[in-house]
């Protein structure tokens, strides 16, 4: 009886390390879930806004003259290949 104890104990061990190596690997994407769970689209779209004017901010720190968003123009240029990333980066 004890050996089939030791067995069972050292399974339940091991897997409990496995799954929680595996939530500490993946917690980034775990949290995403989560948000996407209990957050609404609203939410999450001001949030990203937000988050997207905070790292503008940050980089035009760094830059002299500043750094904008690309217009629609530039945008469908961009998708329809007219136009190469680093070229439109070099004209922002």
């Amino acid at each position: 009886m004890k050996k089939i104890f030791k067995i069972i104990l050292v399974f339940f061990i091991v897997i409990v390390l496995c799954v929680g190596s595996l939530a500490i690997w993946q917690r980034k994407n775990i949290e995403s879930i989560l948000t996407g769970i209990t957050q609404t689209e609203e939410e999450i779209t001001k949030r990203r806004d937000k988050n997207q004017e905070e790292l503008v901010a940050e980089v035009n720190t760094f830059l002299d003259e500043g750094l904008r968003e690309p217009t629609e123009e530039e945008q469908q240029q961009l998708k329809d290949g007219t136009i190469k990333l680093p070229e439109l980066y070099s004209k922002m």
